[in-house]
């Protein structure tokens, strides 16, 4: 929401610090992706592309690299996908034009996973199964998906490291990208490392995975490269 808008709507208020908060929801991403959830819900089950054997999803407004690898591995195996990511990852205009893709919000992934639309699949991949702006787990969001015992795939950037989330389900499967990238295009080793750090230990070798944790900027917590 235009910040002038919600200070229009707000000015009434008393209380300055609740007139602030309730000012800073209006302008944030939550609400944004609260209003738009009912229109992309909409389109998603209107369209007949919409269902694939393969879901790959991207709840958070980045990672949208992890997203890709993941397609491009997809697309080599001919499997049948679509693709659920936010306006922001869709602007990048990275997938081909003939591949289903379609605008999502976290509030869309779980009104849809409610109404079991995902259950058809035979596989969904979460580009991360923590989704740090709601500081929710992908399961939360899935919950109807997982009951299916069909596998959820999800991307855990950095393990062992500042305290992991596990999953309790057995069909829900956490993976380093970097390793999955690197197996899959038989590169050498794999650098987990956290930045800033010591660079002492890394190597001028060429093609190398590294998986990179981001300190101090909750706007860009992790990334694969």
């Amino acid at each position: 929401m235009n910040k002038r808008l919600a200070k229009l709507l707000t000015f009434y208020i008393v209380p300055k610090r609740l007139r602030h908060r309730i000012r800073g929801y209006l302008c944030s991403d939550k609400f944004s992706d609260l209003i738009s959830c009912p229109r992309q819900v909409m389109a998603i089950l209107r369209s007949k592309t919409a269902r694939a054997d393969y879901c790959l999803i991207e709840m958070n407004p980045f990672h949208i690299e992890c997203l890709y690898s993941v397609y491009a591995y997809m697309s080599r195996k001919n499997k049948k996908c679509a693709i659920f990511t936010t306006q922001k990852n869709l602007k990048l205009n990275l997938f081909p034009s003939d591949i289903a893709t379609f605008c999502i919000s976290p509030y869309t992934i779980r009104v849809l996973d409610r109404l079991k639309f995902f259950n058809t699949a035979s596989c969904v991949f979460v580009g991360s199964y923590f989704i740090w702006n709601y500081q929710k787990t992908a399961e939360f969001f899935l919950a109807n998906y997982i009951q299916t015992q069909k596998p959820l795939l999800t991307i855990d950037h950095a393990p062992d490291m500042h305290q992991p989330l596990q999953s309790v389900y057995k069909n829900v499967h956490q993976f380093v990208l970097a390793d999955f990238m690197s197996k899959i295009y038989k590169m050498p080793v794999i650098w987990p490392i956290v930045f800033p750090c010591d660079n002492s230990n890394m190597t001028k070798d060429k093609n190398k995975f590294v998986s990179v944790g981001v300190i101090g900027d909750s706007n860009r917590r992790d990334m694969d490269t």
